[in-house]
Parts: C-alpha cells; structure tokens; sequence
C-alpha cells in the first residue's frame, strides 16, 4: 500500500509539471520596449561561447542580445536578426580594440512568425549555425575576441542610441555559456528547462516565466537580471514544457 501511494505521488507530481503553464516576454518595437542589463565580465565571451533562445518573430531586424560599445572601435558583440542587412538571418557580430571586427550570418531567415530555436557556437575561428537543434550553417573569422564593452548590454535592442534596432517578437529561454556546447548538447537543452546550475560556463539564464513585475530573473545566481523598460509584457506561451 504504501509503495503503491508513493508511485501515485510521482504520477501526480510528473501530471501536474505538465500543466504548469511557462512563459515568455514579448517585446513590441512600435512601444520601444527591451530590457535593461548589468555590466558584467560574464559577457566578456573571448573566442569560445554558445548563445541560444526560442525566438518568435516576423521582423526582418532586431537585436536579441548586443553587448558592444556605441562608440568605436565599437568592442563587444551582438547577437541580432538582420542587424545590417535587414534580411531576416541570425547574424552575430564581435570586435576588440587590436583588430577591429566581423559581422557573419547563417544564410537563412528565421522571421518566419512561428517559434525557433536558435544557436551559435564559436570555437576561436569556427562559427556554427543550429536552428532547432540541427545544424543549419558553418563558418570561419579571423580570431578576432569578442571584447570587453564597457556598456551595459541591452536585450531586444543595440546599444547604440541609434540606429536602436529594436526587436518586434518574443524571447524565451535565453542562455549565454563560455563553452563550445555540442550539437547534441544544444539540442538536448533546446526542449529542457533548467535550474540554471547544470553547468558551471553557464553565465546566463532568463527562463522568462515571471509572469509579472519588471525583472527577468538570472537563473545562474550570477546576478545578471535585466530590468523591463518600456512595458513588454509576460505571455503565456512557451515553446518549452519540460524541466531538466
């Protein structure tokens, strides 16, 4: 009896993990909204790094995450759609102040309105593109580092005052690691919501399950909350259902 009471137990807890609704921020760039950020050496990325998230958006151009100086030599990175072409691709910019910077992107639009989850490794010279946990693109740069800006980084929008690039769409499970996840480690994590100590180079981790209130919460106690500015607003929607 009593055996059979703990496996009800674990029945009712695993059924009622599924009902949890999960959500996301949705930010509109008619309203100006994004998110605000602390300066920190954890967005100082070097040359070895993942960036991942679910995006939900039809703009052909917005920031997601852009972490350099708005001044030259304009040292830091950017991870945005479109941010010079205005074409819709997953593109992601890095320069230092010894040997200027790159902008590449994947090669494939990804404003297609519906969720995807996007990710980007960096392995000194290698770049490689997934999209929904496949691999979608590969590419090489000089080994130019993702330097240290010496500007707080600004979610859903540049860090410039112009141009602002703000993004029209949502965001959800962002995450910022200093190591070159695998491909099988990135699609492992796309559909997994963690607790934000799975992995010690994970320096970042907004789950966007708020719901309310101003802040997205950094999930790797690392400090890095941002402060919602403008009013974006908490949805309940989520591409994501399950927990690590």
């Amino acid at each position: 009896m009593l055996r059979l009471r703990k496996y009800l137990i674990i029945i009712l807890i695993l059924f009622l993990s599924y009902l949890v609704v999960y959500g996301a921020v949705d930010f509109q760039s008619a309203d100006s909204d994004y998110a605000s950020m602390v300066d920190s050496a954890d967005f100082t990325l070097g040359t070895s790094f993942t960036l991942m998230a679910w995006i939900k958006t039809s703009d052909s151009q917005g920031e997601i995450i852009a972490n350099f100086e708005s001044g030259a030599p304009y040292q830091g990175f950017s991870w945005a759609i479109g941010a010079s072409l205005n074409d819709g691709k997953q593109e992601l910019y890095c320069a230092d102040t010894l040997v200027g910077g790159f902008d590449k992107d994947d090669g494939n639009a990804v404003n297609t309105g519906s969720w995807i989850h996007l990710a980007v490794t960096r392995n000194g010279s290698d770049i490689t593109w997934y999209q929904n946990g496949v691999q979608s693109a590969t590419d090489t740069t000089t080994n130019q580092t993702c330097g240290d800006s010496s500007d707080a980084p600004n979610l859903a929008r540049d860090t410039n005052s112009s141009p602002t690039r703000y993004l029209n769409g949502t965001i959800d499970e962002l995450r910022i690691y200093k190591q070159v996840l695998t491909a099988a480690q990135i699609a492992s994590a796309m559909n997994q919501r963690g607790e934000g100590n799975e992995n010690t180079d994970l320096v970042l981790y907004y789950r966007s399950d708020e719901k309310s209130g101003v802040s997205l919460i950094d999930f790797t106690q690392r400090g890095n909350t941002a402060t919602l500015q403008n009013s974006p607003t908490f949805v309940d929607s989520s591409p994501v259902t399950g927990l690590e």
